[in-house]
This record gives C-alpha cells, sequence and structure tokens, in this order.
C-alpha cells in the first residue's frame, strides 16, 4: 500500500484539496468494497485497483510537487 506524505508542503491550496478528496474516496471504496464483500477473488481484484489507484495518484503528486519545485 502506497502511503502518502502528510507533510509534504504544496503551494496551491485546490491541487492539495483536489488530492486530499482522491485519497478519501480511495480510502472509502477499500473499506466498502472489502466489508461487503461476498466474492473474495472480486474483493481482491478492487483492491489491486485501488492500491494502483493510490499508487498512480501518490506518483502524480510527487511529480508536480517536483514541478512546483523546480519552478521556485
Amino acid at each position: 500500500m502506497v502511503h502518502f506524505d502528510e507533510t509534504a508542503t504544496c503551494p496551491d491550496q485546490e491541487v492539495k484539496k483536489r488530492f486530499s478528496k482522491i485519497r478519501m474516496s480511495i480510502r472509502y471504496l477499500q473499506t466498502i468494497y472489502c466489508r461487503s464483500c461476498r466474492n473474495p477473488k472480486y474483493c481482491e481484484t478492487v483492491v489491486d485497483f485501488l492500491n494502483w489507484s493510490t499508487a498512480i495518484t501518490s506518483l502524480l503528486q510527487s511529480f508536480s510537487q517536483d514541478l512546483l519545485n523546480r519552478e521556485s
């Protein structure tokens, strides 16, 4: 599981809000799917997908942070 750096600073509040919403919705979906899971194989697939989504989000976050750092 990818963990987000909660201490990362981002000058653009709007970007920060969006990442926060994505992060919350991924956690929410993981909880819902795994609690209401009657088909373990399907559940694994969903969790794999959500982990992948989290990884992509994390990559985008660090990429945008790099861009911001280069500009300053």
